[in-house]
């Protein structure tokens, strides 16, 4: 299964304050569409390969990029894998509105990919 984990400018999960936010709120459906998908496909999720796997497999056409114009960063973990977006800020961390944003993706990747 995939979870979404949203954290708001202001520390409040879900809630959507400002454009740029409700922008990374589609792209965090859509990359968690594409990730299940090729899930179903490989019966894993992309290793070290990243985000660019779903153009590999036919999934996407381009990746997206966050809404402040960065590339979405692909963490492959044990049991799952991270995406993340560094936020207004652009520097990991950050507190409140410059906090990062993240999508927790829950299932098997290759280890030896990572």
């Amino acid at each position: 299964a995939i979870h979404l984990l949203y954290f708001a400018s202001l520390g409040i999960v879900g809630l959507v304050h400002t454009k740029a936010e409700r922008l990374l709120g589609v792209d965090f459906f859509t990359l968690r569409q594409g990730l299940e998908l090729y899930s179903e496909r490989t019966g894993r999720l992309p290793g070290k390969q990243g985000l660019a796997a779903l153009i590999e497999a036919g999934i996407f056409e381009r990746v997206p990029v966050d809404p402040w114009g960065n590339d979405y960063l692909y963490e492959p973990r044990a049991g799952g894998a991270r995406v993340r977006s560094l936020g207004r800020g652009g520097e990991p961390g950050g507190e409140g509105a410059e906090a990062d944003l993240e999508l927790w993706i829950s299932g098997p990747t290759s280890s030896p990919d990572w």
